[in-house]
């Protein structure tokens, strides 16, 4: 048998590769809406002038100098490719690359011949889009099990894989209350889908057939959900010819519904544990109740026209933290064979319930730059520079607690194109980001198994991860008569 301090070491092991895994993004600028948005550095909390001012400002909506009846923007392509160096273990490396299409913003808006103070607009956008799948086996014969004669054959199993959709939809109302000055609230409701797996399955088969204590470790955990919640947003505008000046306030969600299906399996099979025995937890639950948070913020934004020709836009919004919270969990005790206490039942898996899943965020400020250079009546140059910082703050490591956690990586977005006026507008252009390389956890290491840690190894190997990716934005518009 094992010293306690063996025993502890395993439970470190197996929390910190089977409990906390790399994959969500947390990040709040990830994506913009509406064509000059995204290609001005999503600097658009002063108004663009445009249908998407519905979602950054709903004030801007009474300066409009034309009513939009119908805007439509995509990411026609979106890649993405992320490398991470001994992501899996010492030179077992991770790349992956991915391509997805999706809408961005679907916006109109309404105005009111007898009472032209007032105007309405509607939108359906997309507020995050994401999916990450990683499926390995390493294979390899060396002396992992002291306790046992000889070599052993070994076989590793991990497969990850979550995905992520955010759907808004709303509306927005703006009242004009002078020649200078407006107000504005727009409210979404927010349709969420996560789906999360996680699965590692690791094996030692003694070589002498003498021999036939095989030791297993297996970790499996998957759940999805589904979330409907709420927020508002106010807005303030102060328009003159050469300046404008928006600012804005953002509610954190409410929760409207939600429910989690979720299942997890721990098995260890000869292999000295805190129970000293053989043993498996194993549970499922259905329709539990779920609520996911976005915090609230505030922003500001600043519009500037140089010239006839050339106009800047800046941008900066600043997130609230939250605490530690449940997405979803159940409070029952698990299923265990053989029947363990509730004491060992913490004491393997700490103070959180065996099935649930946390999430908490710290502050976090972004903000954006844009140029617009007129070429000419019909036809003008956007750029624009945004960040996007990471606001996960559960860290690589948290005992006894189911988190999805990212890369803790800050992304950087360049942004180039064009906008052609006219009653039918066309804007179209390119974006590019990147992650610089940062220094991370593996997902796991299946290159250095032993008993001392249930056969997973060290994680904190050096292990850095970087990615980067290409947006074509496309942008079209109607305009009204």
């Amino acid at each position: 048998m094992y010293s306690k301090t063996c025993k502890f070491i395993s439970v470190f092991f197996f929390l910190l590769f089977a409990i906390v895994t790399s994959g969500q993004d947390y990040h709040y600028w990830s994506e913009q809406y509406g064509g000059e948005a995204s290609l001005l550095g999503g600097a658009a909390l002063a108004g663009m002038g445009d249908n998407s001012s519905v979602f950054y400002n709903p004030a801007a909506m009474a300066f409009q100098h034309y009513t939009e009846k119908l805007s439509i923007s995509a990411n026609a392509y979106r890649l993405r490719y992320v490398t991470m160096k001994h992501g899996l273990g010492p030179e077992r490396h991770i790349n992956n690359f991915n391509m997805m299409i999706n809408p961005q913003l679907i916006a109109g808006m309404i105005n009111f011949k007898k009472a032209p103070r007032f105007h309405l607009s509607y939108a359906l956008l997309t507020k995050n889009s994401y999916h990450f799948k990683v499926n390995t086996q390493a294979t390899f014969i060396d002396d992992i099990l002291s306790s046992e004669v000889g070599d052993e054959y070994f076989v590793g199993n991990y497969e990850f894989e979550n995905s992520l959709l955010d759907q808004w939809a709303g509306f927005g109302i703006a009242y004009q209350l002078s020649d200078h000055f407006s107000i504005g609230l727009s409210h979404f409701g927010i349709y969420r889908n996560y789906k999360y797996h996680n699965n590692i399955e690791l094996s030692a088969f003694p070589l002498d057939t003498a021999y036939h204590h095989i030791s297993e470790f297996r970790s499996s955990i998957n759940f999805d959900y589904w979330n409907l919640t709420g927020i508002f947003k106010l807005g303030l505008i102060l328009n003159y010819e050469k300046i404008t000046i928006g600012l804005t306030g953002t509610s954190p969600t409410f929760g409207i519904a939600g429910s989690a299906n979720a299942q997890r399996i721990f098995k260890i099979v000869n292999l000295d544990f805190v129970t000293d025995n053989d043993f498996a937890v194993i549970d499922r639950k259905e329709g539990m109740k779920t609520h996911h948070k976005y915090p609230g913020s505030i922003g500001v934004g600043i519009n500037y026209t140089m010239s006839s020709k050339l106009a800047t836009y800046f941008s900066y919004e600043y997130f609230f933290s939250f605490d530690e919270y449940y997405v979803f969990s159940s409070t029952d005790n698990p299923v265990s064979y053989p029947e363990l206490t509730e004491p060992e039942i913490e004491h393997i898996f700490g103070d959180a319930p065996f099935i649930s899943f946390i999430e908490s965020s710290k502050s976090v400020m972004n903000f954006g730059l844009g140029i617009r250079y007129k070429w000419n009546d019909k036809l003008s140059v956007l750029s624009g520079f945004r960040t996007d910082f990471n606001h996960n703050a559960l860290g690589n490591f948290e005992m006894g607690r189911v988190v999805a956690e990212s890369v803790n990586w800050d992304i950087y977005h360049f942004s180039l194109g064009v906008r052609k006026e006219g009653k039918k507008a066309l804007t179209t252009g390119v974006e590019f980001s990147f992650a610089p390389e940062t220094k991370t956890n593996a997902f796991v290491n299946l290159s250095d198994p032993d008993e001392n840690n249930t056969l997973l190894g060290d994680n904190q190997i050096g292990t850095t991860a970087k990615q980067f990716g290409l947006k074509l934005i496309i942008s079209y518009t109607i305009h009204s008569d």
